[in-house]
């Protein structure tokens, strides 16, 4: 929190106190707040990667899959969000499209 009171705009810092919160069973506050630095920060890959994790393990495919999807869009050669990804459509039952993630996921990354 010091973090964070010494430089509001620190993005680091509120990913990892979210991220902390999460952790900690305060799932709707992580997910609040990962939303809101999504629209500080839209650009940035990272949040939109946890805040996509956070939805997924919630039980909130769509908001998962849209997050997903925005994160690769802003760094299309991230393989983890890739396999991410993948996992996520696999668990959807969308097995073609999970191949698909996992084949680009070991492309970008071939030691994965």
């Amino acid at each position: 929190m010091k973090a964070i009171d010494a430089d509001p705009t620190n993005v680091d810092a509120k990913q990892r106190l979210a991220a902390c919160l999460f952790h900690l069973g305060e799932r709707e506050a992580a997910i609040l707040m990962l939303e809101k630095l999504r629209i500080a920060a839209p650009k940035d890959a990272e949040t939109a990667h946890l805040l996509a994790t956070a939805h997924a393990i919630s039980g909130n495919t769509e908001a998962a899959l849209e997050n997903y999807e925005a994160a690769l869009a802003i760094d299309p050669s991230d393989a983890v969000l890739e396999m991410d990804l993948g996992l996520l459509h696999r668990k959807s039952g969308a097995y073609a499209t999970a191949v698909e993630h996992y084949t680009k996921a070991i492309a970008l990354r071939p030691d994965f």
